[in-house]
């Protein structure tokens, strides 16, 4: 059995038991990357842990955004638990959930407006990429990325369009860096950071 397999997450859930069990499970991941790595993201645990169930629900429904989750097949090292029972849906089961990230579009590629005319090119983001600690170094991470650049690559064909995906990297952070430019993607911009804060952040794009 793979270490571990992708899954978008569903815009909605016919039983309301498994929907608020996956709402709970991305929640719960959400929360553990903004404590374990503050300085990835734009936002706060403080903010986010005072979110409302409704605004849990309205972020997995978001037509713009889709979160993709990287499941074990074993317990997860985030809750240590052992009594996982096995569900025939990963994603529906809520359990072992060890990485994620968001696919932000399509949106239109010169002006990133969500208003996109029909034959106009398109660009997405990749944001929100998080690994547990204890999955990393295996490949999670490519693999969540991957997976939203195929996305992308799907929706950009659909509309018989020109497609690009946009992912950013500290600067510093030589082995994301790494990682992206070996699925494609090339440095398109460097911001330096301002004083005591970094190594500034690399922004990076691959055609789809």
């Amino acid at each position: 059995m793979p270490p571990y397999t992708i899954h978008p997450l569903p815009k909605s859930h016919p039983n309301p038991s498994t929907w608020t069990r996956i709402l709970a499970s991305h929640k719960h991941l959400r929360l553990t990357s903004l404590l374990l790595s503050p300085s990835a993201f734009s936002s706060t645990h403080a903010r986010e842990a005072a979110f409302t169930h409704a605004e849990w629900d309205a972020r997995l429904r978001n037509p713009l955004a889709v979160t993709f989750v990287a499941v074990s097949p074993s317990p997860s090292p985030l809750d240590g638990r052992e009594d996982v029972v096995e569900d025939e849906d990963p994603v529906a089961s809520g359990e072992n959930w060890i990485g994620t990230t968001v696919l932000y579009g399509p949106l239109d590629a010169s002006t990133t407006s969500t208003e996109v005319a029909a034959s106009t090119p398109v660009t997405f983001e990749i944001f929100a990429l998080f690994v547990v600690p204890e999955a990393r170094g295996k490949g999670v991470g490519r693999g969540l990325v991957a997976a939203a650049v195929e996305c992308a690559k799907g929706v950009a064909r659909e509309r018989g369009v020109e497609g690009f995906v946009r992912i950013a990297a500290a600067g510093g952070n030589e082995r994301a860096i790494g990682v992206y430019e070996g699925l494609g993607f090339r440095r398109e911009e460097v911001e330096e950071g301002g004083e005591g804060e970094g190594d500034g952040t690399v922004r990076m794009v691959v055609g789809v």
